[in-house]
């Protein structure tokens, strides 16, 4: 669907118009949980915000006073659906570090022959260090977070 029309600023020519009738037809076959109880829909235009409900004729002429909201391509309040992201599963070693020049083999091959001296060293360094093992400390303080929302207070 063009949308183009969204950043025409005159709001009088024929290429706004179609794009709010095309809107309005969307918004119009949006499903009943976007709309309020009186079968509203949210008003997209800049003084509103998806704020507030109103009748489709309130909204057209709202569209055509103050224009749609800027940064509202997707229309998610109106029933248009978010196109799902896919990421590569197998790219995980490329997104999290930049090449180094060294072939990826004889990385792999260092961090297999390495990673078990590390996970045997850590771990009783903690325990010293701490007292206890702090790797079931810290899961059970992050599960806290997550269930009692405290990460608005900690930060």
């Amino acid at each position: 669907m063009d949308k183009s029309w969204m950043f025409n600023r005159d709001r009088r020519s024929d290429e706004f118009r179609a794009g709010v009738a095309s809107f309005l037809k969307v918004a119009r076959n949006c499903p009943a949980k976007k709309k309020n109880e009186a079968g509203h829909i949210r008003c997209p235009c800049q003084r509103c915000g998806n704020k507030f409900y109103f009748s489709l004729k309130a909204v057209e002429r709202h569209l055509y006073q103050s224009g749609i909201m800027s940064g509202y391509t997707t229309w998610i309040s109106h029933g248009e659906v978010v196109p799902p992201i896919h990421f590569p599963k197998n790219n995980r070693k490329h997104n999290l570090r930049q090449p180094t020049g060294v072939d990826e083999e004889e990385d792999e091959e260092y961090e297999d022959v390495m990673a078990p001296f590390f996970e045997d060293l850590i771990n009783p360094m903690l325990i010293f260090l701490f007292g206890f093992d702090l790797v079931p400390m810290l899961v059970r303080l992050f599960n806290s977070v997550v269930n009692f929302c405290l990460l608005n207070f900690i930060l």
